[in-house]
C-alpha cells in the first residue's frame, strides 16, 4: 500500500499483491529514493530463496529483481538498502548453504553481484540460555551507509557471539573491522 496525504490526514491505497509466499520470515522494505517504488525482500519458503520484488507503478504489479543462488537461512531477514542519492541497490543476508557466510550483493540491472573483493564473516551465533529459555542460534545482519563518506558498514554477531561491524573501503574494495562490540 502507499502511504499519501498531509500528517494526521493519511490514507493508504492498496497496490496490489506479491505472488510469492512467505510463511518464513517478515518482509523487508526499501523504497527506491529516485522512484519512490517500493522494494520487498523477503525468504520464499517453497523455494528457500532470498527474493527481491519490486512496484512497477506503471503496470500496476510486482515484478522480481534478478535471481539470487545463495540458499535461504530459514527465519533469517534479508535486508535491502539504497545507496543515498541513488538507485543503487543492495540487499545483505546470510548465506544457508555456506558456513552462515554474511553476504552483500548489489543489483546492477542485470543481476545481483557479490561487494567486496573478500569476505566479511560468519554469523553463526548461539545466544545462551537464560533462565528457563533455550539457547538460540541468531544468523542475522543490518547495513547501512556512513552519511559523509557513503562508505558502506555491515553489523552482524560473529562466531564468538559478538557484535561485530566491518566496512567496505572505497579505496581498495575489501571489508575492514570497524569494531567488535563486546561486553
Amino acid at each position: 500500500s502507499a502511504l499519501t496525504g498531509i500528517l494526521g490526514k493519511v490514507s493508504w491505497t492498496k497496490v496490489s499483491k506479491i505472488s510469492i509466499q512467505t510463511n518464513y520470515t517478515a518482509p523487508f522494505i526499501a523504497v527506491n529514493p529516485i522512484t519512490d517504488e517500493p522494494y520487498v525482500a523477503c525468504i520464499d519458503n517453497i523455494k528457500h530463496e532470498y527474493v527481491v520484488q519490486r512496484f512497477d507503478s506503471k503496470q500496476n504489479m510486482w515484478e522480481q529483481i534478478g535471481f539470487i543462488s545463495e540458499k535461504a537461512m530459514d527465519n533469517f531477514l534479508p535486508v535491502l538498502t539504497f545507496k543515498p542519492g541513488t538507485e543503487e541497490l543492495y540487499i545483505a543476508f546470510i548465506n544457508g548453504a555456506n558456513n552462515a557466510d554474511v553476504v552483500v550483493k548489489k543489483y546492477d540491472k542485470n543481476g545481483w553481484n557479490s561487494v567486496g573483493k573478500n569476505t566479511i564473516g560468519n554469523s553463526i551465533a548461539s545466544i545462551p540460555s537464560y533462565n528457563s529459555y533455550p539457547t538460540i542460534t541468531h544468523r542475522s545482519c543490518s547495513f547501512a551507509f556512513q552519511p559523509n563518506t557513503n562508505e558502506l558498514c555491515i553489523a552482524y554477531v560473529n562466531t564468538n557471539n559478538y557484535l561485530q561491524v566491518k566496512k567496505l573501503s572505497s579505496s581498495d574494495e575489501n571489508w575492514y573491522d570497524f569494531g567488535i562490540l563486546s561486553s
